[in-house]
């Protein structure tokens, strides 16, 4: 895959193997050669470049050097990301700075927008607004990810959603499917009926 596009970021290698990001309007030549990998988001691009396998950042029109290292993985969304860096402390960018969240690597991690949550020690924790914060002290059995929330089924079979810090409980009825986009979560309970949850409000 030679192409991928953020929202508002285009990362992509040209015929001479060039790698380059189109952002507000301008191309800017970020590497002679390929990147082993690259990940696009919004305001940002991280690659892993292709001659020294050096991890790098293209943020707001600016690139630097993350790590001399390739990272395990990485995940970004918008203007921030989360990776396993090679000595597997899971670390975080945001604000334009980065910060290590952990020593060891989590469970899992996945990032959306705005929102970057994770799984370790069997808790469920997301970062967003600049803190790392408990959604829930057990997993969930799974969860949907939004650009600024996650909405999540407990191991009660309960529905709630977390969003700017906040924890709702959406429904104690019986779940048979839900979806969630930005701030709004809608699911379905009984035989057939569709249900809309909003800033704390169901309709």
């Amino acid at each position: 895959q030679t192409v991928r596009a953020g929202s508002n970021t285009l990362a992509y290698v040209n015929q001479s193997g060039y790698f380059k990001v189109f952002y507000h309007g301008e191309i800017t030549d970020v590497d002679v050669s390929t990147p082993v990998s690259f990940e696009a988001g919004r305001d940002v691009v991280a690659y892993v470049d292709g001659y020294q396998k050096y991890f790098h950042l293209f943020y707001k029109g600016q690139t630097a050097q993350v790590d001399v290292n390739p990272p395990q993985s990485y995940k970004v969304g918008f203007g921030n990301m989360a990776y396993v860096d090679y000595d597997e402390n899971f670390r975080i960018f945001s604000n334009g700075a980065t910060r290590r969240l952990l020593s060891q690597k989590p469970d899992f991690y996945d990032v959306k927008g705005n929102m970057i949550v994770y799984g370790y020690n069997s808790e469920f924790r997301a970062f967003t607004d600049g803190e790392s914060k408990l959604i829930d002290d057990i997993m969930p059995k799974e969860y949907k990810l939004s650009t600024d929330g996650v909405a999540y089924i407990d191991i009660d079979g309960v529905l709630k959603f977390y969003n700017h810090g906040k924890l709702y409980v959406v429904s104690h009825e019986t779940v048979s499917k839900y979806y969630v986009n930005n701030e709004v979560v809608w699911y379905m309970v009984g035989t057939n009926t569709w249900k809309v949850f909003y800033n704390g409000v169901n309709y």
